[in-house]
């Protein structure tokens, strides 16, 4: 019987091609955290994470790698960038679909206002409605 995943939104799979022979390279030749020595293995994980903020300056056309934040998962960022960015008579216009993610952190800022745009059946957008 074919295995079929269903939880992507949680995390990928299959990972991406050599994913995790980069993973087990880390684990086996670095392993350990950034900033927390003053020893060789601690520089080279430094190294790694900056040449990852570096990388992901490039694929976003953005040139400040020390600007590149890390967080745990998705919900964390959209907490981090709904919280940090709006503010007191903000209006915010989301769609009928979004996800609790999105959702959760704007309702709990009282001083925006969220405007709601529902979507068709097929979660398509009327650019009148907008």
């Amino acid at each position: 019987m074919n295995k079929i995943y269903c939880g992507n939104g949680a995390t990928s799979y299959p990972k991406a091609p050599l994913m995790g022979e980069a993973m087990l390279d880390y684990i086996n030749n670095v392993g350990c955290n950034v900033n927390r020595g003053a020893y060789s293995s601690s520089y080279k994980a430094e190294n790694v994470l900056y040449e990852t903020r570096e990388l992901i300056c490039e694929l976003f056309n953005f040139d400040k790698p020390e600007n590149v934040v890390f967080t745990p998962n998705i919900t964390t960022s959209l907490n981090i960038v709904i919280k940090g960015l709006l503010k007191k008579g903000d209006n915010v216009i989301v769609s009928s679909m979004e996800h609790n993610a999105v959702m959760r952190p704007l309702n709990s800022l009282n001083d925006i206002m969220i405007t709601k745009v529902n979507c068709n059946f097929l979660g398509e957008i009327k650019l009148k409605d907008l």
